[in-house]
């Protein structure tokens, strides 16, 4: 307890430099989510938290508006060749870096130059196919591509400072910009892991000056506290809440909750490698059996049991949501809840023999147990992983569940040490991001399951660069196809989301697209984000307050310390 109280004390000695850097800018918007960012690197970070940073101490050569429309950025304006296989981006003029370097067309050359070929982290696939980018004069970047690029203006991926990352491109994959020097409209303040990570305002902002001088981020142990805390007016914002608890927040006259389907989902996803040191149970490298595991199991009960209704059931790697790119299986297609097709499949692949106890025998004689890896700090999925290995069981496979948290998983992951395990994945605007997930080349990257056929990578690939939509739906909706018919993804339900507002210390923002209000895949509510005239608690006090209420969340964190250690990552979005 001494220790705990120590550290208590440690992070209360914190406060006042956050909250007098909030007195000095003015009104502070609070966000509580249970989100933590998982680096400060582009080239390393695969949270949504993190990308969300990104949004606001970056910026991309194009960027969002509220109809999720491209929109001019760092590039103001552009035009393509008429074979469309190059860019001529004219810049912004007059941006500065956060630490008062001039922004030019070589930070944008660096960065892609950087991405690109590197391959790693969330927007290398943004910047496949591009061949070559010249910067002839300071605001002028050509960028030139092997074959026309669809989504080229689509494309996220924020633009580095040379002068900062240049020193470090030998250690991409390891290093981090502590300060996070950005052209956005707000700048890095502070991170502390597990309590909170703030942000002031950029004044000079080429976009105009945000209205809030600051923003903080609180993360909360639990969704329960969070939807509390908002009730009780400690957030103005709050994110990743429960659709159950909907009904608490609509009873307090102050708050507006936003329900909504997420572009992203919560799958089981399956060891699928065929190499050598993969460490994956060999069973699921045969199609049959992922796909029994699929019809074993009934998503609408776990929707229904374990997420208390939150999801719909899910089939293919793009959400409804994003209702242009999604496609329906149809019902000759669909892999519904059918336990005697799942144990069919069984049969034909060659475990048709059962042991004493119900389960099926390997060729070897040994049982067909599989190992099932869940998130110890979901209790949600906890619970989805509980109810999947009742339904294996009833079609005669074993499975030994494991709760681990999520640096134990994710090192699972990297060493290919696992056979299934539950977790989320999120998507951008356009569909390549989730397209990509199971390409061949991301094995080692976002490619968990280490899923790999040359057609599915061709056809992610066509789609790229293909200009005609009709044909780009095509290719999309095929790749959707093979990769459901394959199955090294059990998608469980498609997300759905609740964010709450507090309408008497906030105005200015609204649903994008018909979505979020924020983790939006744009900025631009943190740009409209104003204090209600009058409001209380939203200066330095305010600050103040959640910075305590951080020190209670990491108080709860380090008591549960002896039984498990807490990481931070949802999705990519990942969610």
């Amino acid at each position: 307890m001494k220790r705990i109280l120590i550290a208590a004390f440690a992070i209360l000695a914190m406060i006042p430099s956050v909250a007098a850097q909030a007195a000095d800018k003015g009104s502070v918007l609070r966000i509580g989510t249970s989100e933590d960012l998982d680096s400060l690197s582009p080239f390393i970070a695969l949270e949504r938290a993190s990308t969300e940073l990104f949004l606001l101490g970056y910026d991309s050569l194009f960027s969002f508006d509220e109809k999720l429309e491209p929109k001019a950025s760092l590039g103001e304006s552009w035009k393509v060749s008429e074979d469309g296989l190059s860019w001529t981006v004219k810049l912004r003029k007059g941006v500065k870096w956060s630490d008062g370097q001039p922004f030019t067309s070589k930070d944008v050359k660096f960065t892609y130059d950087a991405v690109g070929p590197s391959g790693i982290g969330l927007y290398g696939d943004f910047l496949k196919g591009i061949s070559s980018v010249e910067a002839p004069d300071d605001f002028t970047v050509i960028v030139k591509t092997d074959r026309p690029k669809a989504n080229f203006l689509q494309n996220p991926t924020p633009i580095l400072p040379e002068h900062i990352w240049k020193a470090h491109e030998k250690e991409l994959q390891t290093w981090e910009d502590p300060a996070l020097i950005g052209t956005g409209p707000f700048r890095l303040k502070e991170w502390k892991k597990g309590q909170y990570f703030s942000l002031v305002a950029n004044r000079d902002y080429f976009g105009g000056a945000p209205k809030m001088g600051a923003v903080v981020f609180s993360i909360f142990a639990n969704r329960e506290t969070l939807a509390q805390a908002i009730v009780n007016g400690e957030v103005d914002v709050a994110l990743n809440l429960y659709p159950d608890q909907q009904k608490q927040l609509d009873k307090a006259g102050t708050v507006k909750s936003y329900a909504f389907s997420g572009n992203g989902f919560t799958q089981l996803a399956l060891n699928s490698s065929n190499a050598p040191k993969s460490k994956g149970d060999p069973a699921l490298r045969d199609k049959r059996v992922r796909q029994a595991v699929d019809y074993a199991i009934d998503r609408k009960s776990i929707i229904d049991i374990a997420f208390n209704g939150a999801g719909k059931a899910a089939s293919t790697l793009i959400p409804p949501m994003n209702a242009l790119w999604h496609y329906e299986p149809k019902p000759d297609e669909l892999r519904a809840f059918a336990p005697d097709k799942a144990a069919a499949l069984l049969d034909a692949a060659g475990y048709a023999k059962k042991g004493t106890d119900g389960i099926r025998l390997r060729p070897d004689g040994k049982p067909l147990t599989i190992r099932l890896f869940a998130r110890s700090d979901n209790s949600r999925e906890v619970k989805a992983a509980q109810m999947i290995q009742g339904y294996l069981k009833e079609v005669g496979v074993g499975l030994k569940l494991t709760t681990v948290d999520d640096g134990s998983l994710g090192d699972s992951i990297s060493s290919s040490d696992y056979d299934m395990f539950i977790w989320g994945w999120g998507g951008d605007v356009d569909p390549t991001t989730l397209l990509a997930v199971l390409t061949t080349a991301q094995i080692g990257g976002s490619n968990e399951t280490a899923f790999s056929d040359p057609a599915y990578d061709k056809l992610v690939d066509d789609q790229r660069s293909t200009l005609d939509d009709k044909k780009r739906h095509e290719l999309v909706f095929e790749a959707q196809k093979l990769a459901y018919d394959a199955s090294p993804f059990v998608i469980l339900t498609y997300d759905w989301d609740i964010q709450a507002v507090r309408t008497d210390k906030v105005k200015g923002l609204a649903p994008v697209s018909g979505g979020p209000i924020l983790y939006a895949n744009t900025n631009v509510n943190y740009l409209r984000a104003a204090p209600v005239s009058g409001a209380s608690g939203m200066g330095a006090g305010a600050v103040v307050a959640l910075a305590v209420a951080a020190v209670l969340v990491a108080l709860a964190v380090i008591l549960l310390a002896r039984r498990r250690k807490r990481g931070g990552k949802i999705s990519w979005d990942k969610k």
